[in-house]
């Protein structure tokens, strides 16, 4: 139930200070309501007010955070192999980000562009949005410090969330596979969710002793 998970209230309710309260900006709120009027109306505003929802507990996202300046990462994402684990195809001034389906949900994408030179220098986070489905997002690290709590730093050997699997045969055509999370475990065996862009697999590994 979603009244369950979220504290629901109205904007007047914040006590904000240079136009932040508890993660909300004014901007964003007085921006939103903007595009509402301009979709449905004033008077339905009114009617149906914009309230803020914010989750009870804090929720723990498991994937690499990657924090620079949008020069750096810019330079990050034109590796191959930064590419395949964030499941983006980079370009000359923007990367297009796939999502990875947890359920039924249909293939998306979304671009994200490189502000111009002069803006290079700001910090940036390259980050994992995990819900329904998974997709590579970038914002301003201010945005970012305001929204979402960073972990600890994680050493490269430490990271072992995702491995590169070749696949056999005609699906060897697809490209390698990331292991995304364990799906069940057997006696014997322990099945894997592989993903690659749109596609999905499940893969069952057999122990030695088998």
């Amino acid at each position: 139930n979603f009244r369950d998970q979220y504290d629901i209230f109205s904007p007047d309710e914040l006590q904000f200070e240079e136009k932040i309260a508890e993660g909300f900006h004014m901007d964003a709120i007085n921006a939103f309501r903007k595009s509402m009027e301009e979709c449905f109306g004033s008077a339905e505003v009114v009617s149906w007010p914009i309230m803020c929802c914010k989750m009870k507990r804090e929720k723990e996202n498991p994937c690499l955070v990657f924090v620079g300046t949008e020069g750096a990462l810019q330079g990050f994402v034109d590796n191959a192999d930064v590419q395949e684990y964030l499941s983006i195809s980079a370009r000359h001034n923007f990367f297009r980000a796939w999502s990875t389906s947890k359920g039924k949900w249909l293939p998306r994408s979304q671009t994200f562009a490189w502000s111009n030179s002069k803006d290079l220098e700001e910090m940036a986070v390259l980050y994992s949005r995990d819900g329904n489905s998974s997709m590579t997002s970038m914002m301003k690290q201010s945005q970012f410090d305001r929204e979402k709590t960073l972990g600890e730093q994680v050493k490269p050997h430490q990271q072992t969330r995702r491995n590169k699997v070749d696949l056999p045969g005609d699906l060897r055509t697809l490209g390698p596979f990331n292991i995304d999370r364990v799906l069940g475990h057997g006696r014997y065996s322990v099945v894997v969710l592989l993903e690659n862009k749109a596609h999905q697999f499940a893969l069952k590994m057999l122990t030695q002793e088998r």
